[in-house]
């Protein structure tokens, strides 16, 4: 079965090139049925809209701040030159180097450089333990007893430990010193 031709055409826009924020597109017209074409290459306007991205110009830093800008993806337009980007206000520190060293009786100091921007910071170190090297019984740096060479006590041949321990040792001390005084 033959079915004529109406002569009747059906016509949707059919978009050839998109326009983008600058160029104009272009568009025709086509039948569904047939696909007979009309307004070939009919100007679609440029939409005016960019396509805005933020790109840096200069990085902020811990201490500085940087600029920035926007950038259109398709045209290449720029806007907002200069745009302040706030510094970050975050170090990045280096591992640090000993400036006052820790003693048996004072703390030390380690001082810390940002490599950025060079601000510093320290950090407390704390004291070092006392040292009996010569195993005299006392310390080697600053004198203080540490009790007897062998760690144990010479009046009682025990070990005391903790803040009540060293109370014990003295009074054990001062028994040997009289007890030895005597003989």
């Amino acid at each position: 079965t033959v079915i004529e031709a109406t002569g009747n055409h059906s016509f949707t826009w059919i978009t050839d090139t998109e326009p983008t924020c600058v160029k104009a597109g272009a568009k025709h017209e086509e039948c569904t049925v047939c696909h007979t074409k009309r307004n070939v290459n009919t100007a679609v306007e440029a939409t005016g809209n960019h396509s805005w991205r933020w790109v840096t110009d200069t990085a902020a830093t811990c201490g500085k701040a940087g600029s920035q800008h926007q950038e259109c993806t398709v045209c290449g337009a720029k806007q907002g030159l200069g745009t302040s980007i706030p510094a970050t206000g975050k170090h990045t520190w280096n591992g640090g180097t000993v400036t006052t060293p820790a003693t048996c009786t004072s703390e030390g100091v380690r001082t810390f450089s940002c490599t950025v921007c060079g601000a510093t910071k320290t950090e407390t170190i704390g004291r070092a333990n006392h040292v009996d090297g010569n195993g005299d019984g006392a310390c080697d740096n600053c004198g203080t007893s540490m009790g007897s060479s062998s760690g144990k006590c010479k009046y009682c041949g025990k070990t005391h430990e903790g803040f009540w321990g060293k109370i014990v040792q003295l009074v054990h001390n001062i028994l040997y010193f009289f007890k030895n005084l005597f003989k």
